[in-house]
């Protein structure tokens, strides 16, 4: 068996001892509007998800958030045949540095 297996089955004894103390129906009607709510969320969100992307705040949030995954040091292939000096010195330049010295990494001038 599976671990989803064991954690549905905890959640059937847990449903099914709750279930003995409180009553058959309340328990039942419970699971009946934790299953609804689960539907209704879904719906809601699948409606409204277009509506709610086209607020041009939530949409300049969500052009900005995705930008960040699209700079150009995120989106770099390694090639991992370089020796480590070729790495350093590729990355440096990849972040607008020079080369190390004495373990710090010295800025480029950009003028």
């Amino acid at each position: 068996m599976g671990i989803i297996d064991f954690v549905v089955l905890a959640i059937f004894l847990v449903a099914l001892i709750v279930g003995t103390v409180k009553g058959f129906s309340r328990q039942f009607s419970v699971g009946v509007c934790v299953l609804l709510g689960c539907i209704g969320a879904t719906a809601a969100t699948w409606l409204l998800s277009d509506i709610v992307m086209n607020i041009p705040f939530v949409n300049s949030l969500h052009t900005t958030f995705a930008g960040w995954f699209k700079a150009e040091q995120l989106n770099t292939v390694v090639d991992t045949s370089l020796s480590v000096q070729e790495g350093t010195a590729a990355v440096s330049a990849l972040l607008g540095e020079t080369t190390f010295k004495w373990g710090v990494p010295q800025k480029l001038d950009k003028n």
